[in-house]
């Protein structure tokens, strides 16, 4: 038996397959330009180490095709197995300044990651303070940072606070380049790193140098330069998993 359509009816369903899968294509794009704040994971368990990823595009996973499965939180919580729950509360093109236009505080991740009441909080955010409009040198930064790290330390979960070098960046010198565009230089963002070594010591933090893990591998990167592929945010996801366990087998 052969099921006749109408005319009326096709085109209906023509329509809502164009619909559909127009939404998804704008979806699909959203998601790989960070330009969305949802976050996919599912409520923690008793007794799981709780681990709040804080940061801005590299830790959302901006320019990772399906960041929600290979953003570095992603891959971290793969790797790190269920014992430990990992929150992504990265938030693209944000500061760790509350002296910009885009402060991480001024941000529902922020709020967000404070309510988890984390174990953990890794923190990877100062690429962008490095913008030609916001730096104002080391010091700055180092006091700015200490203003943000208050709020983690006053929570009654009193977690263990892991402080990140910011990422490589590349093509600095390419007009094409985010990197370029934005003034970002490796020259700042060396400064940047030195600072948080330095606070970390000062307040007796733990430290994770990403910086280093993530040189001399530029084809770990997105074609701007900037942000990690998929294979950058595992290597992330790798030195933040090591940092993590060495400190608890200690």
């Amino acid at each position: 038996m052969v099921f006749k359509m109408n005319g009326k009816r096709r085109r209906r369903i023509t329509a809502a397959v164009i619909i559909a899968g127009a939404l998804c294509i704008c979806f699909l794009l959203v998601v790989y330009k960070g330009g969305t704040n949802i976050r996919c994971h599912t409520k923690p368990f008793s007794g799981q180490v709780k681990v709040a990823c804080v940061g801005d595009s590299i830790t959302y996973g901006t320019r990772i095709f399906n960041p929600f499965f290979n953003s570095y939180p992603s891959q971290l919580s793969r790797m790190l197995g269920w014992e430990y729950h990992v929150g992504n509360y990265g938030n693209s093109g944000k500061t760790l300044s509350d002296e910009t236009k885009e402060s991480y505080r001024d941000t529902q991740e922020y709020k967000d990651s404070l309510a988890y009441a984390p174990d953990i909080v890794v923190i990877m955010l100062g690429t962008n303070d490095t913008k030609t409009e916001y730096w104002n040198g080391p010091e700055a930064y180092k006091e700015q940072y200490r203003e943000f790290l208050e709020a983690y330390m006053e929570l009654e979960s009193e977690p263990e606070i892991y402080l990140c070098t910011p990422a490589c960046v590349y093509r600095e010198k390419e007009a094409e380049s985010a990197s370029f565009k934005y003034g970002i230089t490796d020259g700042k963002v060396l400064e940047e790193c030195q600072a948080v070594r330095e606070l970390a010591e000062e307040m007796d933090l733990h430290l994770i140098d990403i910086h280093t893990a993530t040189a001399g591998h530029e084809e770990w990167y997105d074609e701007d330069g900037l942000h990690p592929n998929r294979k950058g945010a595992a290597v992330i996801a790798k030195a933040v998993k090591e940092a993590l366990e060495g400190d608890r087998q200690q």
